[in-house]
């Protein structure tokens, strides 16, 4: 029983690493070489819906602000790596103690 176990923990963590993390092409000399994949800010905003309000942060950035298909607010922004990314906003609540 617990080599039976054991085989299919190896399995399972065999098969969560089998996906590819790493995108390359081979070049003429058949050696692998790696790509870099960039998310473009359609991908990141994906069925999101534009609200027609900004965002503006700490940095004084605005940011264009979209609905996602369950009601949540976001917006989009792009990392030094040149990656695009939601950042989900919420709203600050009044405390208890301000009422």
């Amino acid at each position: 029983m617990k080599q039976l176990i054991m085989l299919l923990m190896l399995l399972v963590t065999s098969a969560l690493h089998s996906t590819a993390q790493t995108v390359f092409e081979k070049d003429a000399n058949g050696i692998m070489v790696q790509q870099q994949t960039i998310h473009t800010q359609q991908q990141a905003l994906g069925n999101g819906i534009a609200t027609g309000e900004q965002f503006k942060d700490l940095q004084g950035n605005l940011y264009p602000v979209y609905k996602s298909a369950k009601g949540r607010l976001f917006i989009v922004r792009k990392a030094k790596s040149g990656n695009h990314y939601k950042v989900y906003l919420d709203e600050k609540q009044p405390d208890k103690a301000d009422k």
